[in-house]
């Protein structure tokens, strides 16, 4: 199992034998999510009742000069 951040990017993937795990952002995504083990499913939940962005853009936030 491999759990990452920074990039935002809501993701779960099987990659082999290996689980890769990315929960989001609480705060660009609206994301968390909660690995149950030993079953190794994951879960994916939504944030104060707004709708989860699945891939998130770094240009939505940044200005062009």
């Amino acid at each position: 199992m491999l759990i990452v951040g920074h990039t935002h990017q809501v993701l779960i993937e099987q990659l082999g034998h290996v689980l890769l795990i990315n929960p989001g952002s609480t705060q660009f995504n609206h994301t968390c999510m909660i690995l149950n083990l030993p079953d190794m499913t994951v879960q994916t939940f939504a944030l104060e009742g707004k709708e989860p962005l699945l891939s998130w853009n770094w240009g939505k936030f940044m200005h062009n000069q």
